[in-house]
């Protein structure tokens, strides 16, 4: 079961979540978790698996500073700069949006746009 280690390897990561609020981190926690999952199904070599998930976590790490410099009132240019600079495909969220309701839109975008992955 190569599922397993990866389960500790997001969970053991700090990164992750830091700055979030406990809705966030969750949403951002169960999609990396959903994404293991995935990869444990269709993809044999524990090696490649590995690979995958890495890739998505430094993408999650990066996501979650987007949120919460989103988040922050005072952050958002550096929000953009941060987009830009990992070349995010999602849609911008609103002015106003709600670090939640980002993540949620955010985390939707991805899955619906890393079906290829």
């Amino acid at each position: 079961m190569i599922v397993e280690p990866m389960y500790r390897r997001i969970i053991n990561d700090e990164a992750l979540t830091r700055g979030l609020g406990d809705i966030e981190a969750r949403m951002l926690v169960e999609w990396l978790v959903d994404w293991a999952e995935l990869l444990e199904e269709t993809i044999p070599d524990v090696g490649d698996a590995n690979q995958k998930i890495g890739q998505l976590q430094k993408k999650a790490r990066a996501i979650s500073k987007f949120v919460v410099l989103w988040s922050d009132g005072h952050s958002k240019a550096g929000a953009l700069q941060l987009a830009a600079t990992e070349r995010f495909q999602f849609p911008i969220p609103e002015e106003k949006c709600e670090a939640d309701e980002a993540m949620a839109r955010i985390l939707k975008w991805e899955n619906d746009h890393l079906a290829q992955f």
